[in-house]
């Protein structure tokens, strides 16, 4: 595996969630029920899945490029044309940034579309390669550690993405803030403690599919422990999506829009890679 290669449809993988799912609820029906006119509105929906198709189609790219065995001698083409579709986009958010916010870092799609490309440039600059087994334990180990790092800032009184430690209760664990939002009592967000516990389970997890990846030679055990993590994650993504059997309360809040769209799919992803490793 090609490490920037992989850390490029990464972050292309990423934009492309954040397009699809929360742009399309923080952009595009704020415009399709503004009050513009019908080319205005038509025009926004073609640049839309236009966007779309761009960033499933870098994605792809990016993902042929990081396996030598799919892509050969074509994956500095490739990066290449990885590059020429997103620097384009990059200065196009950066200049309507700049020319209807009067600021360089208003819109996001600047910084992620860069990004890519950088990713991509520095591939064909540092062509690093991985056994697959490491890449892809690298890449869980980084997921999981920015898990970790959150757990840990809400632990310490951090609400962000949410405005108030009962709204982040709402949101990430599905805990009812307000009797109206709760079918029975009220639940407050875990505790310091519990919520440290399940960090460093990430950070442990992190770590032990970083050595199962590494070729030791015998190591049963490290291969067990590495099938149970991607169990536990499996169990998790695929509960995720009948959880309301379990938790009917859960249907009026934010939170089961989001297990479904990110919490469930990343525990997926993560069970996948998890598997690949220990297999």
């Amino acid at each position: 595996m090609h490490l920037f290669a992989a850390l490029t449809a990464t972050l292309a993988l990423f934009a492309f969630w954040l397009h699809t799912f929360v742009g399309h609820r923080a952009v595009l029906l704020p415009v399709r029920q503004a009050t513009i006119s019908s080319f205005a509105r038509a025009t926004s929906e073609v640049c839309w899945h236009f966007v779309t198709y761009v960033l499933a189609m870098t994605a792809a790219l990016s993902m042929a490029a990081s396996i030598p065995t799919l892509s050969g001698p074509a994956a500095p083409w490739l990066l290449w044309a990885v590059i020429a579709i997103q620097l384009p986009f990059a200065v196009l958010f950066l200049a309507v940034s700049r020319v209807t916010f009067h600021s360089f870092t208003t819109l996001p799609q600047s910084p992620l579309l860069g990004g890519i490309a950088l990713l991509a440039g520095l591939e064909l600059v540092f062509p690093i390669q991985l056994p697959l087994k490491l890449g892809l334990a690298l890449l869980l180990t980084l997921c999981l550690s920015i898990l970790a790092l959150f757990h840990v800032l809400w632990a310490f009184g951090v609400t962000w993405p949410a405005k108030s430690q009962p709204e982040l209760g709402e949101l990430v664990v599905g805990n009812p803030s307000t009797p109206e939002s709760a079918d029975g009592p009220v639940r407050p967000f875990p505790g310091r403690g519990l919520t440290l516990i399940v960090a460093a389970a990430l950070v442990g997890a992190g770590l032990w599919m970083l050595l199962a990846a590494i070729p030791w030679g015998h190591h049963g055990l490290l291969n067990t422990g590495a099938w149970v993590v991607g169990g536990v994650f499996l169990l998790r993504g695929i509960a995720g999506y009948l959880e309301t059997r379990l938790r009917p309360w859960t249907r009026k809040l934010a939170y089961h829009h989001w297990n479904r769209v990110l919490y469930s799919p990343l525990c997926l992803i993560m069970a996948g890679m998890a598997i690949g490793i220990a297999w």
